[in-house]
């Protein structure tokens, strides 16, 4: 029973452990024993335990190895020995061979060099896995090609040091000094860098998949090809950082300062971001006044209140980004493909949007100001109302501001008509039968010159149709109602059209006398007899393309023809009659 507990109690000796700072990295420690002093030591044979300075553990009969004598199998010693820390600097002082044979033949220690000055040691290919140097200062080392695996490296002064393609995996480095140091093609997989100074470091091909920089200084860094995936860069200063090249896909940048908050540097503090990848990156709230993001990738990006005042973006890729509240002042844009990408409530002022595309995009709420367009912009259904209402869309980004006050501010609808009217509304049920309908129409709208706005009722809605169909009518030039089908739009336009002196053109897809559904539901004649001067009678196509090839015959000129006798009609003046 006495030998089994020893083994156990040998099993447990080895087991304590011991966490880095806020239990980020965990590391494995042997339990120290007091070292008596004043027991003479005596050679054993083997020069690693000759240079610990300590004797072999008592055999299970009490016995101990003669001085000088090779220990047998009987003798080994069953667990690691508790060495202590200044017995490890000393050891690693002899040399990396001699420390690495050590290491190979201890594989269950995990060396104390805690406070340990190893200023300018050559420490070429060094195993310092999960070692324990915290508070050490290993300024101008040589380490590179060493393994640091899960060591704890937390408030080491490593100052120019060389950790060329180090393995620092799992490592933690919280509130490290690593300004100047070497750290090409190192191995920093899920690395605990928080708090860490990485200034002019350089960080070439680095790998930081997963490690966290949260609150980190990477000023003047170069991570040149440095692949940052899946990384943490909250609150991180990357001023004047060189990320050309580099691989941020998905990494969280939310709060990153990429430019300083001094305006006067901006000019000359421009981070290098040629060629590197933000797709689907967390840049919220991030800092980038001035910053040079021309071409990169930002697909599917979280940009939303970053600060890009100034910011170069010339044909950057911000496919369905997250753009809300957004600062764009003054931000070039030209080029660029915003396709889907939300908008909302993002500040464009003086923005250079020559040669964009922002197809697809949400603007609702956007403040634009003097924006830069040019022939070559594609503002193509741009959806200026918010999600839990009726989707609207417009082709004009300037329009859409018109359009939206107008629909939430009854003062405003009294300037309707000095504005000059380009605007037809598409009125409809268009699912996904009837979408290439919709599309059809609005392509063939803009090849005229037209501003289509589409009104669809089978979205979701928690305002009042007939208040929105109103204003969008009173907008417009003529109305195309398309009645195939038609469920919401007979009441709709019971309660718009005799409001408004605008052609109403409906539209049927069928055959004339038809079966079901291919008829004109039956309120529409009786609107027809009440309002039968802006009421056309409906249109019916039996294809798309039949419909294409009649529609400057039979919607766009009558269209015109009775908008022109409609205003006419409006300036006549009542002379009445005398008797």
């Amino acid at each position: 029973m006495l030998l089994k507990g020893r083994r156990i109690a040998a099993l447990f000796w080895r087991m304590p452990v011991k966490r880095c700072e806020q239990g980020a990295t965990i590391m494995i420690e042997p339990k120290r024993r007091a070292q008596n002093t004043a027991r003479p030591k005596r050679p054993t044979g083997k020069p690693w335990v000759a240079a610990l300075g300590g004797a072999t553990r008592p055999n299970r009969r009490g016995k101990r190895a003669a001085a000088g004598v090779e220990a047998d199998e009987t003798t080994r010693h069953e667990g690691p020995k508790p060495t202590p820390r200044g017995t490890h600097v000393e050891l690693l002082q002899q040399g990396v061979d001699v420390w690495n044979d050590w290491r190979t033949k201890e594989r269950s220690i995990s060396p104390d060099l805690r406070g340990a000055d190893l200023h300018k040691a050559e420490l070429f290919g060094a195993n310092l896995a999960q070692a324990d140097l915290r508070g050490a200062s290993l300024i101008e080392a040589n380490l590179s090609a060493s393994s640091l695996f899960q060591a704890n490296i937390s408030e080491v002064d490593l100052t120019k040091a060389n950790l060329m393609q180090v393995d620092l995996r799992g490592a933690c480095l919280r509130k490290a000094n690593l300004s100047g140091a070497n750290l090409m093609g190192a191995s920093l997989f899920f690395a605990d860098l928080k708090r860490a100074t990485l200034k002019w470091a350089n960080l070439i091909e680095a790998d930081l998949r997963g490690a966290d920089l949260s609150g980190a200084d990477l000023s003047n860094a170069r991570l040149f090809h440095a692949n940052l995936s899946q990384a943490t860069l909250k609150r991180t200063q990357l001023f004047e950082a060189d990320l050309g090249g580099a691989n941020l896909s998905w990494a969280d940048l939310s709060g990153a300062y990429f430019m300083p908050a001094n305006p006067l540097r901006v000019r000359r503090s421009r981070p290098n971001l040629e060629d590197a990848s933000f797709y689907a990156a967390k840049l919220t709230e991030a800092y980038l006044i001035g910053a040079d993001l021309n071409g990169i990738d930002l697909r599917m990006a979280d940009l939303s209140g970053a600060k890009l005042s100034g910011a170069s973006l010339f044909g950057t890729i911000l496919d369905e980004a997250q753009l809300r509240k957004v600062d764009l002042t003054r931000a070039d844009l030209s080029g660029a493909n915003l396709v889907k990408a939300d908008l909302s409530r993002a500040m464009l002022v003086e923005t250079n949007l020559v040669g964009a595309t922002l197809t697809g995009c949400n603007i609702y709420g956007v403040s634009a100001w003097n924006v830069k367009r040019s022939e070559g912009t594609r503002q193509l259904d741009l959806i200026i109302t918010p999600y839990n209402e009726p989707e609207v869309t417009v082709d004009d980004i300037e329009v859409a501001q018109l359009v939206y006050l107008l629909l939430h501010n009854e003062k405003i609808r009294d300037v309707i008509d000095t504005v000059g009217k380009r605007g037809v509304l598409l009125l409809g049920r268009f699912t996904e039968g009837r979408i290439a309908v919709l599309e059809r129409l609005r392509e063939e709208l803009r090849r005229r010159n037209y501003l289509p706005i589409v009104f669809n009722f089978d979205k979701p809605r928690t305002k009042t149709l007939a208040e929105t169909v109103r204003v969008l009518a009173g907008l417009s030039r003529f109305v195309i109602a398309d009645i195939t089908d038609p469920k919401s739009v007979p009441a709709e336009l019971q309660t718009t059209v005799p409001q408004f002196m605008v052609p109403f053109l409906p539209i049927i897809e069928g055959k004339k006398g038809g079966k079901k559904n291919q008829k004109p539901y039956s309120l529409l004649e009786s609107l027809w007899i009440e309002c039968k001067e802006r009421v056309f009678e409906p249109l019916w196509y039996s294809s798309l393309d039949a419909l294409v090839e009649a529609f400057d015959e039979k919607i766009i000129k009558r269209a015109e023809v009775r908008f022109a006798e409609l205003l006419a009609r409006k300036a006549e003046k009542m002379k009445g009659e005398y008797v």
